[in-house]
């Protein structure tokens, strides 16, 4: 019990993965997906698993605990969905000049920083956390303990980091295009449970309301589907996306208002997405979805060989030997 609350069970982390077949490669004539297992393999796991039947609303699958109403990877009776974690970039790096209102010079401890000409205080939050005894502990060595929590934001976003450029101090901040977004992805698990999705078509405009970066695939009797989903940022001209943006305002993603954090989206078609692909299959192990589609920084997996070619391979060899 001890090694089972201390460690869990030493299962390896597989990444998500699907790959769906289309009707007319299929000796039953119908459409085949495998997908899975989308949160890898470890223990405890964090999954909940229910169905729901009301009038009108017919659907089984998974979510996780407190996070939707509804399934968030399922089926109904017509057709079933799953999704795999997608790389694409809407996050960005801004990097807030500190300053000092008092007209000090300014240090990584400083927390006022420069946006639009003004020394403008980050937001703090405290949060209090009160640990209980461990499990597994069984003596007096860990007695429970307060620890606070604080966090710094600036309008771009929460700081995570701090850095010096020439000397001059800087915090870094993670700006990401789904921040304050998110509960409009919950329109989408209300349609796949309501009945409003019957085509693929269908599915693929359902699944545009998610604003998190995920891959969304869609298979029923005769046809297979895909989205990357996600909100994704207008960038200012002129800016390097290989570096943090200098968030003193002149570089804001286009539209951008600091009163309540919108800003102006690239639309729909900008998100790559396949209906029944003329090569008959759809395959993804988190590899690069597109052509032309931009890695989100730290991910250095976008290359000419990926493991989605393990699905791929034999799945090209076998549609063509008929």
């Amino acid at each position: 019990a001890e090694q089972l609350a201390t460690h869990g069970l030493p299962l390896e982390h597989h990444a998500s993965n699907a790959l769906l077949v289309g009707a007319s490669h299929s000796r039953s004539g119908h459409a085949l997906a495998a997908m899975g297992p989308q949160v890898g393999y470890y223990s405890p796991e964090i999954l909940v698993e229910y169905e729901l039947h009301a009038p009108g609303v017919h659907s089984s699958g998974m979510s996780f605990p407190g996070a939707s109403p509804f399934p968030l990877i399922g089926h109904t009776a017509t057709f079933a969905w799953s999704g795999t974690t997608a790389n694409g970039d809407n996050a960005d790096t801004f990097a807030e000049q500190l300053c000092d209102p008092s007209g000090k010079a300014p240090t990584t401890s400083s927390d006022h920083y420069l946006y639009k000409g003004r020394c403008v205080a980050f937001t703090h939050r405290d949060q209090v956390l009160h640990t209980p005894m461990a499990p597994a502990d069984g003596t007096e060595a860990n007695p429970p303990s307060t620890v606070t929590l604080r966090t710094m934001r600036s309008v771009h976003g929460p700081v995570h980091d701090f850095a010096t450029v020439h000397g001059r101090p800087y915090a870094l901040v993670r700006s990401t295009a789904v921040n304050g977004r998110g509960i409009r992805s919950l329109v989408a698990f209300l349609d796949l449970a309501e009945g409003a999705v019957r085509t693929p078509q269908d599915f693929v405009r359902t699944m545009h309301h998610f604003t998190g970066n995920e891959n969304w695939f869609f298979v029923n009797d005769k046809h297979i589907a895909w989205l990357h989903s996600g909100w994704f940022p207008q960038h200012a001209p002129g800016t390097d996306l290989e570096l943090p943006i200098k968030g003193t305002g002149q570089w804001d993603w286009l539209g951008f208002k600091a009163s309540d954090g919108s800003y102006a989206r690239h639309g729909d078609a900008f998100n790559p997405f396949a209906i029944d692909p003329k090569q008959g299959y759809l395959a993804s192990w988190n590899n690069k979805a597109a052509r032309e589609w931009r890695a989100a920084p730290g991910i250095w997996s976008y290359g000419r060989v990926h493991r989605d070619m393990l699905l791929r391979d034999p799945t090209v060899r076998a549609i063509k030997a008929g």
